[in-house]
């Protein structure tokens, strides 16, 4: 006699419809996404057949079906006018202004400065044709994120705050505006939609690594349960915080984040390969009789061109020269009083760094030195 077969619980389907409905895959494949809890099994009491959460067959078969056309890309100024549609959706409008108006904190039009001064700090996230999510990537200094970081309202961003990434300086990124938005309004796609978001932005930050693009600090903050979400499913650390936002930190050094130390790593072999490309190789010259007794010519000090010296910048030494002091002691004074420079670790020497200064920063020490004279 046939083992009778009971209905599904409400809300539940059998397997053999759950594996029809995600292609019909295996049990095999079926077993896996149930242990890793994107489908719910159930087995009521006194029964031996299991039966799976209908709606997360269908959230997953979404999911992969819209897996093949999602594309994680860098956005253009012309891709702006989806992402504000976007933001408006998923953060509102903006702040309220000293009037009481709401304004957008930074709008398209200065936004746009930033990706024409740098267009590596916007991202997007499609699937098929639709913008389903994106995220900015600014290099800012230290002392404006500290600054947005301690202020309730963000405060606008201009494009002279944005830095141009230059292979040896130090740079600290501020992630924000990382958002994605859902039409099913699904739990489970929003979260594979951020996923994919953000981890095309760490292989972005990898890629970097290989340019040589020293990153010291990555940094964000969110005030969306999502947001805070995903930041933390990525490997942000949460700091302290004077406002209502959340505050993240990646101190790049110390973390082990998987991408994190990729990028480390990438960074590491460019720093050598262009360590090695400052030790030229000397052709061999056939030696020439000189007499013993001849004294040998010193031949005049050739400088080798420091290849990860950024551009506009002059050394320790020549701005030693340049104010007339011995170099011992102008970097005593710059060490002491902390004064504005450059370092760039040198891969040559483990635990030395380079100093460079550019044309503000040679201006801000003259002007210390001259006050110090005062």
């Amino acid at each position: 006699m046939p083992q009778r077969r009971f209905p599904p619980p409400s809300g539940f389907i059998t397997a053999t419809r759950a594996k029809q409905l995600l292609g019909n895959i295996s049990d095999g494949l079926l077993r896996s996404y149930v242990m890793k809890g994107e489908i719910e099994k159930r087995i009521p009491d006194t029964r031996s057949q299991g039966f799976y959460k209908d709606e997360d067959v269908r959230a997953l078969a979404h999911r992969l079906n819209i897996d093949r056309s999602i594309h994680f890309s860098r956005g253009t100024v012309d891709d702006l006018p989806e992402c504000d549609e976007l933001l408006i959706k998923v953060f509102g409008k903006g702040n309220p202004d000293d009037t009481g108006r709401v304004v957008p904190n930074n709008p398209i039009e200065r936004r746009a400065t930033w990706i024409q001064k740098n267009p590596d700090t916007f991202f997007i996230l499609r699937a098929g044709r639709s913008l389903v999510g994106c995220v900015f990537m600014l290099p800012l200094t230290r002392s404006k994120i500290q600054q947005i970081l301690e202020n309730e309202i963000t405060r606008p961003i201009y494009a002279e705050d944005v830095q141009v990434f230059t292979p040896g300086m130090p740079i600290h990124l501020y992630v924000m505006s990382a958002c994605v938005y859902a039409e099913d309004r699904q739990v489970m796609t929003k979260r594979f939609y951020g996923s994919r978001l953000l981890n095309g932005l760490l292989k972005r930050i990898t890629e970097l690594g290989g340019q040589g693009i020293n990153l010291e600090m990555i940094w964000s903050r969110s005030e969306t349960k999502d947001g805070i979400g995903l930041l933390r499913h990525v490997g942000f650390t949460e700091i302290e915080t004077q406002t209502s936002s959340r505050n993240f930190l990646i101190d790049v050094k110390l973390s082990g984040i998987p991408d994190v130390v990729r990028y480390k790593h990438a960074l590491a072999e460019y720093q050598q390969s262009h360590q090695e490309a400052l030790q030229p190789s000397i052709p061999s010259v056939p030696p020439t009789h000189t007499p013993q007794r001849e004294k040998a010519i010193s031949q005049p000090h050739m400088r080798i061109q420091d290849t990860l010296q950024p551009p506009g910048t002059i050394t320790l030494q020549e701005f030693a020269e340049q104010l007339g002091i011995a170099r011992r002691t102008l970097l005593e004074q710059v060490v002491k009083y902390d004064l504005a420079h450059t370092q760039i670790p040198n891969p040559a020497r483990p635990g030395e760094t380079k100093r460079y200064f550019t044309a503000e920063q040679q201006e801000a020490v003259r002007e210390f030195r001259t006050a110090r004279k005062q």
